[in-house]
């Protein structure tokens, strides 16, 4: 959706962004969370944070507004479920939390309140944040608690949304320390351990970077 504002817009773009968006409104359960997968009926925080800036840029492009809505009141449901202390579970049916994917929910609606400038959504960021560094220890890692799972532990690219959503915020000194931690501690790898990167891993970062200090053209 970026691009195509930006860019030239090319043969298919518009109804490629038309169909995905419709495929995420298709994907609604009927207590209104954005499905992960098909089969489930509950909400994932993490991917229905990251679903928001779309809705919101393919809302504008196509005048769908159904697409912005449908953002909005999933983004509402997002600030709402969030914990006394700051953080998120992992969703509407888990009861532990996860730094690594803090850091998701808090780049979603972040990218969110940067396209929308909607209220809502700010004090939620602001606390999340002070939630999620709190959780960074003097070794520059995210710590858990014993129950989060192996697989939803901390990688290089959480360090990356961390230090974007924390310099988006004004929060510049703690965005320097998620940078030093992504280049020193994980040396860009997407694991703890020090081995190259996929490209995968470095294209999730280059896009947070690129995504969070976007600014979008004027409509």
């Amino acid at each position: 959706s970026i691009a195509y504002i930006e860019l030239e817009e090319k043969p298919g773009w518009r109804r490629s962004i038309e169909m995905a968006a419709d495929y995420i409104v298709s994907q609604l359960t009927p207590d209104g969370w954005i499905r992960k997968y098909p089969d489930q009926d509950f909400g994932v925080y993490n991917p229905n944070a990251l679903c928001l800036a779309g809705l919101v840029l393919a809302s504008r492009i196509t005048g769908n507004e159904t697409y912005a809505q449908v953002a909005a009141s999933v983004a509402h449901k997002i600030v709402d479920d969030q914990l006394e202390d700051g953080g998120w579970t992992y969703g509407t049916v888990y009861d532990w939390t996860s730094a690594g994917y803090q850091t998701m929910v808090l780049r979603g609606l972040a990218d969110y309140y940067k396209l929308t400038g909607d209220s809502y959504a700010l004090d939620a960021l602001v606390k999340g944040a002070d939630w999620l560094f709190s959780r960074l220890g003097e070794d520059l890692r995210f710590h858990d608690e014993e129950e989060t799972p192996l697989w939803a532990r901390e990688s290089a690219v959480h360090h990356a949304w961390a230090a974007a959503v924390f310099e988006y915020l004004g929060m510049r000194d703690r965005a320097e320390v998620c940078l030093k931690s992504l280049i020193e501690v994980h040396n860009y790898a997407p694991t703890p351990k020090r081995h190259a990167a996929p490209i995968e891993a470095l294209a999730q970062i280059a896009e947070c970077f690129t995504t969070i200090y976007y600014v979008p053209s004027p409509w």
